[in-house]
C-alpha cells in the first residue's frame, strides 16, 4: 500500500464512517502517476520543493508532464518533448505544493 493510499484510509476514518471521497481522490492520483517504463526527459524543482518531470511513455507515443507535488498531469501528442519541457518549467515556477508524502 502506498503512502497516498494509507493517507486516504487514515483520513477516511473507521469503515462504518468512511466517506469514499478520500479514497477516490487517492486512487485518481495513483492512476495519473508515471509508468515504471516511461522515460524522463527533464526534471524541474518547484517553488514548494517537489519535482515536475517532462516524460515520454514507454512506447514513445505521448509526451507529458507530471508534478509530484500537486499531481497535475498534462498530456501532449507524439514528438512534443520541447513543449512538455516548457510546460514543466512554467508549472515548476508557480506550483507551491510540497513534495508527495508530506502532509
Amino acid at each position: 500500500m502506498t503512502n497516498d493510499m494509507k493517507f486516504a484510509y487514515e483520513y477516511a476514518g473507521p469503515a462504518e464512517e468512511q466517506d469514499t471521497t478520500a479514497i477516490d481522490l487517492a486512487n485518481e492520483r495513483l492512476a495519473n502517476t508515471p509508468g515504471l517504463n516511461d522515460t524522463t526527459v527533464r526534471q524541474f524543482r518547484t517553488v514548494g520543493g517537489a519535482v515536475v518531470a517532462a516524460l515520454r511513455t514507454a512506447e514513445g507515443e505521448i509526451s507529458y508532464t507530471y508534478c509530484f507535488g500537486c499531481g497535475e498531469r498534462r498530456e501532449l501528442d507524439y514528438g512534443w518533448d520541447d513543449r512538455a519541457q516548457e510546460h514543466a518549467n512554467k508549472h515548476a515556477s508557480a506550483c507551491r505544493a510540497l513534495p508527495g508524502g508530506v502532509r
